[in-house]
């Protein structure tokens, strides 16, 4: 009976799932507890509207023990998950940091090869106020990936500043579970090939510069060896 429940006729039924399993994963995306709660009242109005509410009440009426098993189960399952999920998010704000620091040693024209690259001694004043704020730096990462960024580099990227977060992990592991198993490999495979290619990308725009240089290339430039920028004349 447990899975006749769950065979709805007709399409309506599904495409309506879709519907709401998708602002179910926009509201997680946006981390709005509203939209999750109304979401949530919204799909049993939906077992009610397909007249399975009764069905699923009734089952859950005659078989408590499935009920209660069933209730600790999801919450265990949702409890692993935000660990798991806590952990991917703690690395993915690791790795921006990682990419941070190496767009600031490509400002300074430092060469280095490993991915987690040292800062030299006599740019680590600079890089300290870049993280406390007190310096900007102009990076190609988000204004809130970088507040990530600069408390996690700060040790300050606690589990109690992120409750609310975890929380929705836990309760509404189903639609987030779903979305990371989509979304984050996606991520690492294109940020994967960005690095790969990232020296090919800033060749091409060297070269597609280089059709236009001429262009800002006075007498007076050449005879003292500069190239002129614009803005400067």
């Amino acid at each position: 009976m447990w899975v006749a429940i769950f065979l709805f006729p007709g399409l309506s039924f599904w495409i309506l799932c879709s519907i709401i399993s998708i602002l179910f994963i926009w509201s997680l995306e946006e981390e709005s507890y509203g939209g999750l709660i109304f979401m949530s009242f919204l799909s049993v109005a939906l077992f009610g509207l397909f007249g399975q509410l009764p069905d699923v009440i009734k089952f859950l009426y005659m078989n408590p023990l499935v009920a209660i098993q069933g209730v600790i189960g999801y919450f265990v399952i949702g409890a692993l998950y935000s660990i798991l999920k806590w952990t991917s998010y703690i690395a993915c704000i690791r790795r921006n940091y990682y990419k941070m620091k190496c767009e600031f040693l490509d400002s300074k024209k430092i060469q280095y090869t490993e991915r987690n690259p040292s800062i030299p001694e006599k740019f680590k004043g600079e890089w300290i106020s870049i993280i406390n704020s007190i310096q900007s730096f102009n990076s190609s990462l988000s204004y809130s990936e970088i507040d990530k960024v600069k408390m996690f580099a700060n040790n300050n990227l606690k589990a109690s500043k992120h409750k609310g977060q975890i929380i929705t992990w836990i309760i509404w592991w189903v639609w987030s579970a779903a979305w990371t198993l989509i979304n984050d490999p996606v991520k690492r495979i294109a940020n994967e090939i960005y690095i790969a290619l990232s020296k090919a990308y800033e060749g091409i725009a060297k070269k597609m510069y280089g059709k236009i240089e001429n262009d800002f290339v006075q007498k007076n430039d050449l005879s003292n060896g500069k190239l002129g920028k614009l803005g400067e004349h």
